[in-house]
């Protein structure tokens, strides 16, 4: 009789478990844990933990299950950025939840579909407690966005290229978050997936970061933030149009467009750039274009090309100054001109000769685990102290580019020695010609 009560009392208590701490979706839980437990201040961030089960004999996990998180009664500055909008093989996934109201705030699942796309229904809830004020300091002023350097809002970048970014730096500032977003998810963070804030107000998503090809043909939202005296300001919010090469690379076919295909360095202040452009939908064999290039803060254009042909060109420019190009297409060589938009060209090497390395984005901030008032601050899981993030230095293409420079001189070196061994039999010929024709000269 004591052994049927103590297995009532135990299977009573696992039912009061997954009553208060899950929800059912489709015959199986919604699982939530929140990191920090307790409360925040309104503006500081919490991270939400999801795992997610389907039906069948427990657990059973909703494995690549599409799931929407959100705010219920949104208010203006909720922030919501999900790891990814499927759960993974153990059904997991999480969020980065900000709220700059204060009370309870409710997170639930906005939708949910199993791996087939059907939809599962899903009443799964999760509070976050907010602090009305905050008891240790004043109430926190919003702060303004930073201010958009480029691309312009709407600007046309190339897909296959890099996808560069700046705003104007922010007095104090000591960090800078960039997140772009595609079809509603968040595609890349530069501190989610690189653990690193960028610092100047400058940030780069270069060809051969793994997450440049999760990107596709279309438009991209990005959201900047800047980081000041343990706090965010606004975002500033613009979006960029991303266009293949290889098809019409412009939404109008009354202006050309331009592409930048390369830039090579030229010691010691000097750079080559390789620029594409054309007409959308092409044009007959009378086009002609004039290539244009501004320094940045510069009082006009000035021509560095006349009436090419396309579909590509060389510029020569120096590489520690900022520039705009631009082409002048004229369909009759002459007439029915129209120019193309802007394209933007950063610093591409110091005075110091040293060159930036396109591998990984600008300069980084270090952020160190130990300081528990920046991890509060950034509301984000404790790293192990092996897992320090270190600033970025990385000087590969310096030293990739200083091997290319010795190669070139040992193969200019080998060149001068072969044309001297050259030189020299020829003079022993033409010796032995003159001794055998004294009249030959």
């Amino acid at each position: 009789m004591l052994k049927a009560k103590l297995v009532a009392f135990f299977l009573s208590a696992v039912a009061l478990f997954l009553t208060a701490y899950s929800v059912s979706a489709g015959g199986g839980p919604i699982e939530f844990q929140v990191e920090p437990k307790g409360s925040l201040n309104p503006g500081e961030q919490y991270v939400v933990n999801v795992r997610v089960y389907a039906d069948g004999q427990y657990p059973t996990y909703c494995k690549s299950c599409y799931l929407k998180l959100g705010f219920m009664n949104p208010q203006d500055g909720d922030y919501v950025a999900q790891s990814s909008d499927t759960t993974d093989q153990e059904g997991r996934l999480y969020a980065k939840v900000i709220s700059k109201v204060g009370g309870t705030r409710t997170i639930y699942a906005i939708e949910l579909k199993d791996a087939d796309g059907s939809r599962i229904t899903a009443n799964s809830t999760v509070d976050l407690r907010y602090s009305s004020t905050n008891p240790t300091s004043a109430p926190v002023t919003p702060l303004d966005p930073p201010q958009m350097v480029y691309p312009a809002d709407k600007q046309e970048l190339d897909l296959e290229g890099a996808y560069m970014f700046k705003v104007k730096p922010v007095k104090g500032a000591t960090g800078y978050l960039f997140g772009l977003f595609q079809d509603g998810v968040m595609v890349y963070e530069n501190w989610r997936d690189s653990k690193t804030l960028s610092s100047g107000g400058e940030f780069a998503l270069w060809e051969n970061n793994p997450f440049h090809a999760k990107f596709h043909n279309g438009e991209v939202k990005v959201m900047i933030r800047a980081y000041i005296n343990n706090q965010w300001t606004n975002a500033r919010e613009t979006t960029i149009i991303l266009r293949p090469r290889g098809g019409n690379t412009t939404t109008s076919t009354d202006k050309p467009f331009l592409w930048l295909l390369s830039q090579q360095f030229v010691a010691p202040f000097g750079r080559q750039v390789t620029i594409k452009f054309g007409w959308p939908n092409g044009a007959d064999g009378n086009a002609r274009y004039n290539v244009f290039v501004k320094k940045t803060g510069g009082s006009g254009w000035e021509k560095q090309l006349t009436e090419e042909w396309g579909p590509s060109a060389k510029i020569s420019i120096r590489s520690d100054e900022e520039y705009y190009v631009k082409v002048q297409g004229c369909k009759n060589q002459t007439t029915n001109c129209a120019d193309s938009p802007e394209l933007y060209l950063p610093i591409l090497a110091t005075k110091s000769e040293k060159v930036i390395d396109q591998s990984t984005s600008a300069q980084q901030t270090t952020v160190n685990p130990s300081d528990k008032s920046s991890q509060k601050a950034l509301a984000l899981p404790a790293f192990e102290p092996s897992q320090q993030v270190m600033v970025i230095t990385d000087s590969s293409a310096g030293a990739a580019l200083q091997q290319r420079i010795e190669e070139l001189e040992g193969k200019l070196q080998q060149s001068q020695q072969r044309q001297s061994a050259l030189e020299k039999q020829l003079n022993q010929i033409l010796s032995w010609i003159r001794s055998i024709f004294p009249f030959f000269k």
